[in-house]
């Protein structure tokens, strides 16, 4: 983590753990950077991440754990959601859940979906690791320009940090070292925020729900609304680092009502394309 303040999930994880539940299930799809900060936690409270491996087999983790009853230690598992169907995990689980009550967590589980069993659901505090935010996105911009020795402008470098918000980590990385490979000494901004968006379309594939929706280029194509584009016009401004560096609230959304075909999807379309945002539509 940037610098030396201290995290949400870092503050989250610390007093979950001084308020000793048993176990505590993070829900995440970044193992490796998801480890590494909860080591770096587990570290600077003077304990000791140990881990566990429900695939090595029942004996042998009950066996390495000794009941998960160590003093300093926290033991962490990635496997629990691949066999928690299995009676046996669930009563080792059960028996964690209703150890000791003035002992520490002594389990964290990380995994990228977990449906709790009944035995274990109260006495388990679920955290989300969260994707990273602009400070780190800003982190892997950098990275990817000494790596390919391109140079940016601030203002560049922020649309392709806007343009990976909603990446993982290493999402975010492949995604940019892709963009910059075209032509890193004459990088065309536009060329690399439109690979970038293509392979966001494609992490949104995997949804079943979402599906990115291909957009005009500008408000051109809409006629009439000469209010809303004067409105659009101006607020597009909010979403630049000078409005941030001013505290100018981005927009929180707006909302289009009318009769079926006065034109609110090709509106909808057309800001996107205003703002330079990608425009997701959601179908349930």
């Amino acid at each position: 983590m940037p610098g030396f303040l201290m995290s949400g999930f870092e503050r989250d994880l610390r007093a979950h753990i001084q308020a000793q539940y048993p176990i505590i299930l993070v829900l995440t799809h970044e193992e490796r950077r998801t480890r590494a900060e909860i080591e770096s936690v587990i570290d600077k409270m003077g304990l000791e991440l140990r881990p566990l491996r429900f695939s090595d087999g029942l004996d042998a983790v009950q066996s390495k754990s000794g009941g998960c009853d160590a003093g300093t230690a926290i033991w962490s598992c990635d496997d629990a959601h691949l066999n928690i169907q299995k009676p046996e995990i669930i009563r080792f689980l059960a028996d964690i859940a209703h150890g000791d009550p003035s002992g520490a967590a002594r389990l964290i589980i990380l995994a990228p979906s977990f449906e709790l069993p009944e035995e274990i659901e109260h006495d388990t505090a679920v955290l989300e690791y969260p994707l990273p935010g602009e400070p780190e996105i800003w982190a892997l911009v950098s990275e990817i320009c000494l790596e390919v020795s391109a140079l940016l402008s601030e203002k560049d470098a922020s649309l392709l940090v806007r343009a990976c918000q909603g990446f993982t980590a290493s999402e975010a990385r492949r995604s940019l070292r892709r963009a910059f490979l075209a032509d890193p000494d004459d990088l065309d901004i536009a060329a690399a925020l439109s690979s970038i968006a293509a392979d966001k379309k494609k992490v949104l594939r995997r949804s079943r729900v979402l599906e990115q929706v291909e957009v005009p280029s500008d408000l051109d194509q809409v006629g009439g609304l000469d209010r809303l584009k004067d409105w659009l016009e101006t607020r597009k401004h909010a979403y630049s680092e000078d409005a941030r560096r001013f505290g100018i609230p981005t927009p929180k959304g707006l909302l289009l009502m009318g009769v079926q075909g006065c034109g609110k999807s090709l509106t909808a379309k057309a800001v996107a394309g205003q703002w330079n945002l990608p425009l997701v539509r959601l179908d349930i």
